[in-house]
């Protein structure tokens, strides 16, 4: 805040001292660093591999108002080849925070689209007729609730079933659960289907219908 003069109102608006250096765009400063200070980092594993960028993170303070704020991390993000799309996020992680943690928490874009998707299809997530923001965040956190609970279900049963895994099968990549009446080392045996007994034809089937007859009780 700048001293008064002593003549006027006492200045009551907290500036920028002049001396300070000026805020610098994202862009500019991921321009103005040197090739050293990016590395690579294995982000997440996709469906065609592991999805790798070139991340670089340095301390900055954050701009609120045209004033100075808190320290954060500046995570710039550079895809590999020709024509490199460059990504910038401010995290509020402290200040120990290793690199490769923030560089992957920079790509979790795919697994929130998805659950809340998932959300949205499964528990009702956007199902919401509310008039204030109070009944708006109990639906939602009922939502996620019951989501997560769907969530450990599917954990505990084996993981998600897809369209060629019978019910109670094994998920690919795990073993069976044993089976508690088989002995050790004994092979499983043959299932057969099971047939169900033959009933006897109702009297409808063997004779033709009669009138109904009418049963007089004194």
């Amino acid at each position: 805040m700048p001293a008064g003069t002593g003549q006027g109102r006492p200045h009551t608006r907290v500036r920028v001292d002049a001396a300070a250096p000026a805020p610098v765009e994202l862009g500019a400063l991921a321009a103005s660093l040197p090739p050293t200070a990016w590395r690579r980092h294995i982000l997440s594993e996709g469906a065609k591999g592991p999805l790798v960028a070139e991340i670089a993170c340095l301390r900055a303070v954050a701009v609120r108002d045209r004033l100075p704020g808190p320290d954060v991390w500046v995570v710039l993000r550079r895809s590999l080849g020709p024509g490199a799309e460059l990504k910038a996020f401010l995290s509020n992680a402290p200040a120990d925070t290793p690199a490769q943690t923030l560089a992957q928490r920079s790509a979790p874009r795919w697994p929130v689209e998805r659950a809340i998707k998932e959300g949205k299809g499964e528990v009702g997530l956007d199902r919401d007729e509310v008039r204030g923001w109070v009944g708006w965040h109990h639906h939602v956190t009922l939502s996620f609730l019951a989501q997560h609970f769907l969530v450990q279900a599917r954990l505990r049963l084996g993981g998600e079933r897809g369209p060629d895994r019978a019910p109670g099968a094994a998920a690919p990549g795990r073993a069976a659960p044993p089976d508690p009446d088989r002995a050790p080392g004994a092979r499983p045996a043959a299932r057969h289907p099971v047939s169900e007994p033959q009933r006897p034809p109702l009297p409808s089937q063997t004779h033709p219908p009669t009138s109904p007859q009418l049963v007089l009780t004194t």
